[in-house]
Order: structure tokens, then C-alpha cells, then sequence
């Protein structure tokens, strides 16, 4: 068997062998695309000859402004770089499984009268390096592919349109209990964001951290970092004491390294203050 069919299966029996009149809270996690990005047999090779990803930070040729860790990587061979498109493809591949597990749960839920009625939430837990900056099979990182992921919510009632507000993972838990008439724990870092689903006017968080802590299984010290993210900025400090700071307006790429630049100097002492504030929150 293929674990993103079984798994696929079981969430559909679960929802259509749950009564109507119940409410039900499924979590559908299949482990595509991790390694070892095994596509389902009827989806491999599917997309043979799809081109390659070449962003223009792809392989970059000048690191001298990069932290220490990824200076010390050296450029992509040929071979890297073609073992880099063959997992890129198989990890796509993979995905297809799901596209297909996705629309059986749409469908059952259309069957048995839930469509409309239901709240559909789609996250991933990280990104991942196809090569960006030298990187290579990373997901821990400070640079937007590790941290920035795809979020769709259709919510019945709401219309749909774009929103850029910072959301967190950890806004997931809150936002389920608000939903549900639950009252949400004290202690829970998240914020609830289910009425900003309603109000896309209201005031909402400015800043977010992130981190990648050091010492520890296939993570080094070296490469340990926390980050302050606001909708424009990135300022990441590593556990060297190496830095960070871009423009993300004027360089989303992440192409040069700007913390060195006195016209940013007080952009990245405000950051500053908002990053040790959120570290101790």
C-alpha cells in the first residue's frame, strides 16, 4: 500500500461513517513529500522534464555577505545540482497523492451535505531549500523558502480574497478553539485569528520571531539563529554573532545582506528591541 492512499481512505470512511448531525475535527497529515520523496507508482516519472528551479538566488556566487555557515558551502556542482531537480521532481510527484486524497475528502464532504458547513484549513509545517543561497534539502533556516509557507482557509460565509497578515502555526490551536466556542488556554502563545477572517481591517500582530535552535541532531550551534519578521523586514541574529537584515520589499530574494549599511541602522535598532521582547515573551 501507499501511505497517502491509506491515509486518504481512512479520513474519508472517517467523515462519511460519522453521523450528520455530529461536528468532527480531522487532521489529515500524510508524510509526502519527506524523504525519501517516494512518488505513488502510477505518479513516477509524471513529471519528467518539468524545468528546473533556478530563482535568481539559486546557487548564489557571492556568500561573502552570508553568515558564516552558509559561506562555508560551497557552489553547487553539476551533480548536486541535478540530484537537487531529481528529488525537487519526486517530491512534486508525491504530491499528486495528495491532490487526489484532498478531492476525495471535498467530494465526501459535498455527498454527505458537510460541504457548506465546514471550515477547511491547509498549512504545511515548513519549507525547504531547492538550492537557494547553496542550500540544498534544508528546512531550518532563515530565509523565506524554510519559513514561509502556504495557508488556505475556506470558511462557508467568508469571501475569499488575499490577506499578507503574519500567521503562525501556533495560531492554528487558538483560532479552532474560538471557532468552536472553546474557551482557549492562558498560556497558549498563538493568537486566535477568527475574527480577522470576518475583518480583514482589524489590528493584528506587526511582528513574529522565529528560531532555529542549535545543538542538535543535524542542526549545529553554528547555524543556530532567532529572527523577527514584520511584513517588510527580516533581522536574523546567529548564535556567532553573526546578522542579517533585508528589505524584503527591495530584495526578496535575499540577495544582500544589509545589515552593514548605515541608512538601516535605525530600522534594525527598532528591530532589535522587538526581537528581545518576543524572545522573553
Amino acid at each position: 500500500d501507499y501511505s497517502t492512499d491509506v491515509l486518504s481512505a481512512i479520513a474519508i470512511n472517517f467523515i462519511s461513517t460519522t453521523p450528520q448531525n455530529q461536528s468532527f475535527f480531522l487532521y489529515f497529515a500524510p508524510f509526502a513529500p519527506h524523504f525519501p520523496y517516494t512518488p505513488a507508482p502510477t505518479d513516477v516519472n509524471s513529471l519528467a522534464g518539468i524545468a528546473p528551479w533556478r530563482p535568481p538566488s539559486y546557487n548564489e556566487a557571492n556568500v561573502s555577505d552570508k553568515p558564516l555557515w552558509v559561506r562555508q558551502l560551497p557552489l553547487l556542482n553539476a551533480s548536486g545540482s541535478a540530484n537537487g531537480d531529481i528529488v525537487r521532481q519526486m517530491q512534486l510527484e508525491s504530491l499528486q497523492a495528495i491532490d487526489r486524497g484532498i478531492s476525495g475528502i471535498l467530494d465526501v464532504l459535498n455527498q454527505t451535505g458537510r460541504l457548506n458547513n465546514t471550515i477547511i484549513v491547509y498549512m504545511s509545517d515548513n519549507g525547504y531549500m531547492w538550492g537557494e543561497h547553496r542550500i540544498l534539502d534544508e528546512k531550518i533556516c532563515a530565509y523565506e523558502e524554510c519559513y514561509r509557507v502556504p495557508l488556505w482557509i475556506r470558511m462557508p460565509g467568508v469571501a475569499g480574497r488575499n490577506d499578507n497578515s503574519l500567521i503562525e502555526n501556533i495560531d492554528l490551536a487558538p483560532t479552532f478553539a474560538e471557532l468552536t466556542g472553546t474557551e482557549i488556554p492562558s498560556k497558549v502563545n498563538g493568537m486566535s485569528f477568527a475574527k480577522l477572517l470576518d475583518d480583514p481591517a482589524l489590528q493584528w500582530r506587526s511582528e513574529i520571531l522565529l528560531e532555529g535552535w542549535g545543538d542538535y541532531s543535524g542542526f549545529t550551534y553554528l547555524r543556530g539563529f532567532s529572527a523577527v519578521r514584520t511584513a517588510q523586514y527580516i533581522y536574523t541574529v546567529y548564535n556567532n554573532g553573526d546578522r542579517e537584515f533585508y528589505d524584503l520589499a527591495a530584495d526578496s530574494y535575499q540577495l544582500t545582506n544589509s545589515v552593514s549599511n548605515p541608512a538601516n541602522s535605525a530600522i534594525i535598532s527598532n528591530l532589535t528591541s522587538k526581537l528581545n521582547v518576543l524572545k522573553t515573551a
